[in-house]
């Protein structure tokens, strides 16, 4: 649509239209208007008067329009240049004064809801206390969390939908991460349990019967990946997604659960449970902090990043 035609419209309208003219030549034109002399403006702006004269053609150029009419001794805006002036003027004072502020997250004043996918694992690991510290350093900032895996986390962290991830063991390329802490593998029974009297073996590890807690949608844990190194199989009884459950199952039967001893004591601190070390190479287990690149200096994520590193350091 031709400016010239149309002399309602707005700075607004212009900057969405025109992504490739260069900036500067709207404070050229704001100091024109406001000391109505290309000299004035030149002295203003601390440039010579040619080169004020050639940003004011290109800018003419561009919109279509006179802009100044010079009468006697003085430039007078066009109607056009009346229209939008207020614009960009206001325009120019956002890019000033607030644009290149650093942005800054208050906890204590912010009233934000934060989503955060959580393993399983995590979620009862970290979960209450992270709670506990927001009920008393950000008492309107609220968590909701979520398990997202594969796909659906990235495009959810991507998008800022979800602002972080912790996880286990998750390796990936196109997430930013960092590992906040290694679990030792333990394998757990009930006390008495018969199976292992004599200890647990390689052997018996292998004869046992399992239940397998699997909480992403993909059959493997750290401890079968093991396995499949060495060419074994274990035998697994029954698979569940909660370790609770698992833990509640061994409790009564004679079946092994396989998982970090930080896990079962965030779990269940106070466990009549007898705990063996993985009778193999005892791979750790990893905790890892996922969050993607375009969120990398929000403030926001910035600050929840770095309480979560905290809390673990903590622990």
């Amino acid at each position: 649509m031709n400016p010239r035609t149309t002399p309602a419209a707005t700075a607004t309208d212009l900057l969405h239209t025109l992504q490739d003219v260069d900036l500067n030549l709207f404070l050229v034109f704001a100091t024109i208007y406001e000391l109505g002399s290309v000299t004035g403006a030149a002295e203003a702006l601390g440039l010579t008067q040619p080169a004020v004269s050639h940003s004011l053609a290109r800018l003419r150029v561009t919109v279509d329009d006179d802009l100044f009419i010079r009468h006697k001794n003085k430039l007078l805006p066009t109607p056009f240049a009346q229209a939008i002036v207020d614009d960009v003027i206001y325009a120019l004072d956002v890019l000033r004064s607030r644009s290149f502020e650093p942005q800054r997250f208050d906890p204590l004043r912010a009233e934000v809801t934060l989503q955060i996918s959580l393993a399983v694992s995590m979620e009862i690991f970290i979960l209450p206390r992270l709670l506990e510290r927001l009920s008393l350093t950000a008492p309107k900032v609220n968590i909701i969390a979520v398990r997202q895996s594969g796909e659906e986390l990235e495009d959810q962290l991507a998008s800022g939908s979800t602002c972080l991830a912790l996880d286990t063991g998750a390796a990936t390329t196109t997430l930013m991460q960092t590992a906040l802490a290694t679990d030792q593998l333990v394998a757990v029974v009930r006390k008495g349990n018969p199976i292992v009297k004599d200890g647990m073996s390689k052997k018996t590890y292998l004869a046992a019967r399992h239940v397998l807690v699997n909480t992403r949608s993909n059959p493997g844990t750290l401890e079968d990946d093991e396995l499949d190194r060495l060419g074994l199989r274990r035998d697994i009884a029954a698979q569940c997604t909660a370790l609770t459950t698992a833990l509640r199952t061994v409790e009564n039967t004679d079946y092994v659960v396989t998982l970090g001893l930080k896990q079962l004591e965030a779990i269940h601190p106070d466990h009549d449970l007898a705990i063996f070390d993985f009778p193999f190479s005892r791979p750790s287990l990893s905790a890892v902090l996922l969050w993607h690149q375009n969120r990398d200096k929000d403030p926001a994520n910035q600050w929840l990043r770095e309480l979560i590193v905290e809390l673990f350091a903590q622990n």
